[in-house]
């Protein structure tokens, strides 16, 4: 829990708005305001960023129930559920009083997916059949596999490849009801301001274990190459290099081919963030253990937090860590919807781009 928070309260666009004059909860009345997910975080920031010692989870550790009605205080409780469940928690407070009820394009825009939200999108492309079907999900986290991945980057990689929908799996294609070969494809079609990355380290199945590797990260992550704009050019890159491969048994080689070269497909529009915070679980099963995150502050020195104990620490610690979640804030944020549900972002996302940690820096200073 307490490693969670500390992750939240270093997101530098949900530091500002927390520390704004504003209240960000939608309940009215005291009594209401005792059990809002959104107040009660709100204050936790606020006294987090501006007391003068250790502060207490105390709202969050007595109203478990609310966030989620399976956690249990004192209990080993997962980070990643409990991050899930806290901004889920959050959102649907903010909804709550919404009268009518706000369509799903509408109640995206509160203040937490303003944040956190990105969408997938998967597409199922027919071989033979002029058809593709396209889907959107809105997401708060990317989960990635790391079993056959030794990197961010390849996990990644790993998530958007195309699936081939083949033999027993073959895709029924509603344009002409026939079961044909498909490729399915994973790709992300709007990135969020605030990336949350959850590397799955637990293996349920059985008694279940922990994948205990570590999964090179680095400090910079280009998201170009994973989203749906460059993922469909690279497509169409190799569908024409495959249609000159007949050229080139003959001995020939396609013009167009000759004059990009293969590098051409790797081209891509970069989408830069910066890492600002890693969380850590310290333990080698998935029924016990410890969380501790590290957190960058706006001069670029890191810093562990361990519970009620913060220490410098080398950049290169960082990067040694066993990351559970990694969590990355994008360097040229994307503007505000115009219709926020939870009143509008008083420039809190391009203030965090400018200095990538706005909350941390003020920690940084406390301990000066």
């Amino acid at each position: 829990m307490n490693s969670v928070l500390q992750c939240l309260t270093h997101t530098a666009p949900l530091a500002e708005l927390c520390l704004s004059s504003q209240s960000l909860a939608s309940s009215v009345g005291e009594e209401q305001r005792l059990t809002d997910p959104v107040a009660a975080t709100q204050a936790h920031i606020r006294r987090a960023l501006t007391a003068s010692g250790a502060v207490q989870p105390k709202w969050h550790a007595r109203h478990l129930k609310l966030i989620n009605r399976r956690f249990r205080l004192g209990r080993q409780e997962d980070a990643h559920e409990y991050l899930r469940c806290v901004l889920d928690a959050m959102h649907e407070a903010l909804l709550k009083h919404a009268r009518p009820k706000p369509a799903p394009q509408q109640a995206a825009t509160t203040f937490v997916h303003r944040i956190f939200g990105g969408k997938l999108r998967s597409q199922i492309t027919c071989e033979g059949v002029d058809y593709t079907s396209s889907t959107f999900d809105p997401f708060l986290d990317l989960s990635l596999e790391i079993t056959k991945a030794h990197s961010l980057t390849r996990a990644l990689q790993h998530f958007t490849a195309a699936e081939v929908l083949d033999g027993d799996n073959k895709y029924r294609c509603p344009k002409n009801n026939k079961l044909v070969r498909a490729y399915k494809r994973i790709s992300i079609d709007d990135a969020p301001n605030v990336l949350t990355v959850h590397l799955k380290r637990f293996d349920f199945f059985g008694r279940g274990h922990k994948v205990s590797k570590r999964v090179e990260f680095g400090l910079e992550l280009d998201l170009g190459p994973f989203m749906t704009q460059h993922l469909q050019q690279q497509h169409h890159h190799h569908k024409h290099h495959k249609q000159q491969q007949p050229l080139q048994q003959n001995g020939l080689i396609g013009l167009q081919q000759q004059q990009h070269g293969e590098h051409h497909h790797g081209h891509h529009q970069p989408l830069m963030y910066e890492l600002y915070a890693v969380l850590v679980h310290l333990g080698h099963s998935l029924h016990s253990g410890h969380y501790v995150c590290y957190v960058k502050a706006g001069n670029g020195i890191w810093h562990i937090c361990d519970d009620h104990r913060v220490a410098q620490v080398s950049q290169r610690v960082v990067e040694s860590q066993q990351a559970y979640i990694l969590f990355y804030i994008k360097r040229q944020p994307k503007s505000a919807p115009a219709a926020a549900a939870a009143g509008p972002l008083p420039a809190a996302v391009a203030a965090a781009a400018r200095n990538a940690a706005v909350a941390a820096n003020q920690l940084q200073q406390k301990q000066q």
